[in-house]
């Protein structure tokens, strides 16, 4: 095939020294021989002396395609920005015309202050992308970090292979979306397409998709697409022995036509025969295969090139191929003289839930030749059921339908738009009709992950020792093309498949690669580079509504661990504990996972290598496993705990190898009550902390993984100001003190230099504060604006100690990801955060512990006097604001504010949370799930495949009695049993 992997393989074979033959079923009386190369860049000018292409397939390319752009350099094309949605600098007008409400927008958050439901919707969506491991994922990537990139991908193959994508739109374990919610959203689009139309997708592909466009920009091809097919065919290079030839000369000007039967040998002596629709039938040593797939059972026979030969493919490549999925697609174009839409709402993207669906605006600049044609107006481009609607209709027909649509949605441009379209220079194609193609491109649906790994390892025969798909005989036909990509769609993946192809056609044929420049196959063996493979094991994790509810994992792996944009952060958040070598059943008669609680045979976890291999009541462990049996008991997820302290604030002017090793008692009694994570926020003016996490992830010392901010950053007199008079006897600072935009920038980047994961500050005054107080606010909205700005630029989320309603909401409006304490706030503030999706630790026990305790002379005696009077000028303050949070939305996450307690005593939380009416589970909720996405730590907080091994048990049922969760008597972190 002449499309774009068979090409790529072609070009890279003649350049090793042998001689590609191509066939080409696609024909066009301007090709060579008759036959049009390119498969899926299919560019049509409709007259020598336009300057317009009308692109009827490949339209468009993200900037992660970086294979096809070295091609497009060395051939010496031109790409130019493409005007896509939401794309402002680009695009002057993204127009959304939904329910017959027309709005022109820049950038898709302009959707915001006219469409509550879209603002809701599409946070909820970058929400849950952030918080499944998305946003981990596209920093591994960009950080060319295989291991991080197999972590997280695999952790998302166990968990998401079985779901759709609008499952995971509807699913309160994926965005939560209302059906109205996911309505709009699939309308306005969420990436490179109206999104709607593909909610049969399964949800990895939706990833892929994102993975390939989200974050950079789309380009076109100025001289059209075709012209990357026109380029490898005529293109002379070298081969091994210094001729200079190209795949024109070796083919005779012209590829041979169609194939009807390919007969396949076992050997490379045997070959390939290859049998054309001219009656001819030709002999080759290898043969790569790019055709749409589907055509292996309707036109083109593959059988042994002997009587009673082995089969071509086996039972499971064969069971891949027939069920491939393809979509859809139908595209309309005009073509016209001018750019006749500039200044109108038409130039740009016209999104819509009209028969269009979507419309593009492209300008091609000055013909070569007096009386050519510039501008193309895509009328629509259209996928699966919308493409459909237009499949029985003619050119006429389709370009009378849709222009009636468009002047509806622009009527200022209406007339003329009618005028240019009579005319003429029109033209349309709808992909499924199409003999040799039968839709664009493959795509999978929700189960399909194993039948796309078959065919996208079919190049690695058995050059392993093994075959890589069982039962697949190592003859020498190779598949290729956009069908064995492993992200669909995508012209550049298409030509990876080419080049594997062509690594395995040099293998077979006797060949090798060069040290220094290992191909696909070459690293096959190494893990990190072969795909991960998806779950084929029942089980009853992540359970939801509908059927596809499991997700086990085989050689998935999970996502990572806490972390945030910077380097240091994700190596030290991640998690490097060893496991015990041997698998674990563990079992009990409750399992909160994180989220909801089950029992009986549900509460059944196996752990292999430090992760959670399997769950739920069809869990069955291999014959050696270890049980670990807690009868009576209730496993969780290891809890986490988002706001300690493990350096004592009262060793503040001690030496820091002190403050070091006092921490080390208070580590472990957090790991002993079952805390396997902790977020530290700040001590004084040292950031000890950085070098505790450190040693907890090197393993050398015990206690629970940690995130850190390593100090406070606090203006003078505030908060994190604890030794003021030190100050004004002796000029001593202690502490990590901005007053001002300029100093509050300059204390981030030292946090960030001294290897935070997270930024802490103080924007109210607080209880153990010698000079403030906690009604007042202690930094202004423009040093708050500063910031928490400068901590974004790093990739730092920031959490800020607040006690009144305006401290927490000057940091809501700036950006903050938690908001400490709250304990003064209204319920008006709470709303404000469940609105803005602002996490909230509200350390109620630390408030009623001391509140309990007003007329305790003896509690008292060792505090400082300031201290006790501010509890008790603001108990009933507090006591109200805390009655408040039942009833509110806000997401909770749990934190004690240890040291403040004891560390011991941290579970007392939960009590204290239930005090106040919230309800066990959200407690549980808080310490586990809530608390894990707070973090951005997919694969911490709950029970699921795939995720870190923390289990810790108590006895009895919390949910009926929370106060057993102070009875934690079994710990498992990491698949390490740490208490027993």
């Amino acid at each position: 095939g002449a499309g774009g992997s068979g090409l790529t393989a072609a070009y890279e074979l003649l350049r090793i020294g042998c001689r590609p033959i191509v066939y080409e079923a696609e024909t066009s009386a301007s090709g060579p021989g008759g036959r049009r190369l390119g498969g899926r860049m299919f560019s049509l000018r409709m007259a020598p002396q336009d300057s317009a292409v009308v692109e009827l397939g490949c339209m468009r390319v993200p900037e992660s395609a970086k294979l096809l752009r070295q091609y497009t350099d060395l051939f010496g094309l031109h790409w130019r920005p493409f005007r896509d949605d939401y794309a402002a600098d680009v695009t002057p007008w993204t127009v959304l015309d939904v329910d017959g409400v027309t709005r022109a927008v820049r950038e898709i958050t302009d959707l915001y202050p006219g469409d509550e439901l879209f603002r809701q919707a599409h946070t909820r969506w970058q929400e849950a992308l952030e918080r499944v491991g998305l946003t981990a994922l596209r920093e591994a990537v960009a950080a060319r970090d295989p291991a991080g990139i197999r972590r997280t991908w695999g952790g998302l193959v166990a968990r998401f292979e079985t779901w759709s994508f609008y499952r995971f739109l509807r699913d309160p374990d994926g965005v939560g979306l209302t059906w109205d919610q996911a309505r709009l959203l699939g309308t306005a689009g969420v990436g490179t397409a109206a999104w709607d139309t593909f909610y049969e997708l399964g949800v990895l592909e939706v990833f892929r998709l994102l993975l390939a466009t989200e974050g950079g920009s789309t380009h076109y091809l100025h001289e059209g697409l075709s012209a990357v097919a026109e380029a490898f065919w005529t293109r002379r290079t070298s081969a091994p022995d210094g001729r200079f030839t190209s795949l024109a000369e070796v083919n005779g000007g012209a590829p041979r036509p169609r194939v009807t039967a390919l007969e396949v040998g076992e050997t490379a002596d045997e070959g390939v025969v290859v049998h054309s629709e001219d009656g001819r039938a030709e002999h080759f040593s290898a043969v790569v295969f790019t055709p749409q797939l589907h055509v292996l059972e309707t036109s083109v026979e593959v059988r042994p090139a002997r009587p009673g030969g082995a089969a071509p493919f086996g039972p499971r490549l064969l069971r891949a191929i027939r069920r491939l999925n393809y979509w859809q697609s139908a595209k309309t174009a005009l073509v016209t003289d001018t750019p006749f839409w500039t200044g109108t709402s038409l130039d740009g993207v016209t999104l819509t839930d009209r028969l269009p669906r979507a419309t593009y605006t492209l300008d091609y600049g000055e013909p070569p030749e007096p009386g050519g044609r510039r501008a193309v107006l895509v009328l629509s481009f259209t996928w699966a059921k919308d493409a459909v609607k237009v499949g029985p209709s003619t050119l006429d027909e389709r370009v009378a339908v849709l222009t009636r649509e468009l002047a509806r949605v622009h009527p200022e441009v209406a007339e003329e738009l009618r005028r240019r379209v009579a005319r003429g220079g029109a033209c349309t194609i709808s992909w499924e009709l199409e003999r040799n193609f039968r839709g664009l491109c493959r795509f999978s649906r929700p189960g399909e992950h194993n039948y796309q790994w078959d065919l996208f390892a079919h190049f690695m025969k058995d050059f392993a020792g093994a075959p890589a798909v069982p039962g697949e005989a190592p003859n020498p036909l190779f598949l290729a093309g956009d069908d064995t990509a492993w992200s669909s769609g995508w012209l550049d993946h298409a030509l990876a498949s080419g080049l594997n192809a062509a690594w395995g056609v040099l293998r077979y044929l006797g060949g090798d690669t060069l040290p220094d420049n290992p191909g696909p196959g070459d690293v096959w063996g190494d893990r990190l580079y072969r795909p991960v493979t998806a779950p084929t094991a029942a089980t009853t994790s992540a359970p939801g509504p509908g059927s596809d509810r499991a997700e086990p994992g085989s050689d998935a792996e999970p996502g990572p661990g806490p972390g945030t944009g910077s380097d240091r952060a994700t190596a030290a958040t991640s998690v490097h504990e060893p496991a015990e070598g041997r698998d674990r059943l563990v079992t009990a008669e409750r399992l909160w996972d994180g989220e909801r609680m089950r029992s009986g045979r549900a509460a059944r976890v196996l752990v292999r290598d430090g992760r959670f291999e399997a769950v739920g009541e069809d869990v069955a462990p291999p014959a050696d496993a270890e049980v670990v049996d807690l009868p009576g008991h209730t496993l969780l997820a290891g809890l986490i705990d988002c706001h300690v302290h493990v350096l004592d604030e009262g060793l503040n002017t001690a030496p820091i190898g002190t403050q070091l090793l006092r921490a080390l008692p208070a580590l472990r009694d957090l790991l002993a009550n079952g805390f396997t994570t902790v977020r530290d926020l700040g001590s004084g003016d040292h950031p000890g902390t950085v070098d505790l996490r450190d040693a907890l992830a090197a393993g050398i010392v015990e206690g629970p993984r940690m995130v850190v901010a390593p100090n406070i950053l606090s203006a003078s007199g505030g908060h994190g100001d604890k030794e003021p008079a030190l100050t004004t006897r002796f000029g001593l600072r202690v502490g990590t003190l901005a007053d001002g935009v300029e100093q509050v920038v300059n204390q981030v980047r030292g946090q960030a230099r001294a290897g935070a994961d997270w930024i802490k500050f103080a924007a109210s005054g607080g209880f153990s504060s010698p000079v403030d107080s906690p009604a007042t606010v202690t930094y202004g909205q423009a040093e708050v604006d500063a910031l928490v700005g400068a901590a974004t630029d790093l990739g730092l989320p920031c959490a800020v100690h607040a006690f009144n309603d305006e401290a927490v909401r000057r940091s809501v409006r700036a950006g903050v990801r938690s908001v400490e304490h709250a304990n003064l706030a209204g319920a008006e503030t709470f709303a404000l955060l469940a609105e803005r999706g602002v996490f909230l630790v509200p350390t109620l026990q630390v408030v009623f512990h001391h509140l309990d305790r007003l007329d305790d002379d003896g509690f008292w005696a060792d505090k400082p006097g300031f201290l006790r009077t501010k509890f008790a000028d603001l108990a009933e303050p507090l006591r109200a604001s805390a009655g408040l949070l039942a009833d509110s939305d806000v997401t909770l996450a749990f934190g004690t504010d240890a040291s403040l307690v004891p560390y011991d005593e941290t579970w007392r939380e939960f009590t204290a949370m239930t005090r106040v009416g919230i309800s066990p589970e959200r407690a549980l909720a808080a310490a586990t799930g809530a608390a894990a996405d707070l973090l951005r730590a997919p694969d911490l907080g709950r029970v699921r495949p795939g995720c870190v091994a923390d289990l810790v048990a108590v006895p009895g049922d919390p949910l009926a009695d929370i106060a057993v969760m102070g009875g934690v008597d079994f710990v498992m972190q990491a698949g390490v049993v740490r208490r027993r």
